[in-house]
């Protein structure tokens, strides 16, 4: 997994600021705001928050939006990787808008009863430690950047409430025998999501301290 890491805590333009390219030059006058990275960045949460306000008039439509605009978390370190953007702001960008997402699709699902309330609120709970934890660390000084663990916490924390909301779904459809499946699979994907979660967690601690 390409976490997309920038070098020296410093933005890619300032690596190597006698050859900048023209997404570079924007981002150097922008002081790192207008990047492809970041625009990706604030479409993705944009999806993601108009995908939660349809969860509950239209399920389909709703997961449909929640998964573009999570999508969006693997295309933005893409780009901003391509472009040679990278940079400590976009960095914070994406850890706050992965955040966010999270918070808000976490309203939707809690408003149409569509995920476990212990599992959704066991979500947020982490994902506000996490948010602590970072915070307390920039306040002693000391950086705490996204790990791998914590990726991969988070992806199979979206992939446990996908499971649940399509059995959701499945349940309103009357189709017993798949609604089952999903739900079953739901329940085996929160063996791996709590462990990454509190791997996650235990690793920002320790970073932290």
């Amino acid at each position: 997994m390409d976490l997309h890491r920038i070098e020296n805590n410093l933005p890619d333009w300032e690596n190597n600021p006698d050859e900048i390219n023209i997404y570079q030059k924007v981002a150097l006058k922008t002081r790192g705001v207008v990047t492809p990275g970041n625009l990706v960045t604030t479409a993705g949460l944009g999806l993601v928050a108009y995908g939660s306000t349809k969860l509950g008039a239209n399920l389909v439509e709703g997961i449909g939006y929640v998964t573009a605009g999570r999508l969006a978390d693997v295309a933005d370190g893409m780009a901003a990787n391509k472009t040679g953007t990278k940079s400590p702001l976009g960095e914070k960008f994406d850890a706050v808008a992965d955040k966010l997402a999270i918070g808000i699709v976490a309203i939707g699902v809690i408003e149409n009863n569509l995920v476990p309330l212990p599992i959704t609120l066991g979500i947020v709970a982490q994902n506000g430690l996490n948010a602590v934890l970072s915070s307390r660390g920039k306040l002693n000084n000391k950086e705490t950047h996204s790990s791998k663990t914590g990726k991969l916490a988070t992806t199979f924390q979206w992939i446990t409430m996908g499971l649940f909301g399509v059995s959701s779904y499945l349940e309103q459809k009357n189709l017993k025998v798949p609604d089952n499946i999903i739900k079953a699979l739901g329940d085996a994907s929160l063996v791996p999501t709590i462990w990454l979660s509190a791997k996650a967690s235990l690793g920002y601690y320790k970073d932290f301290k």
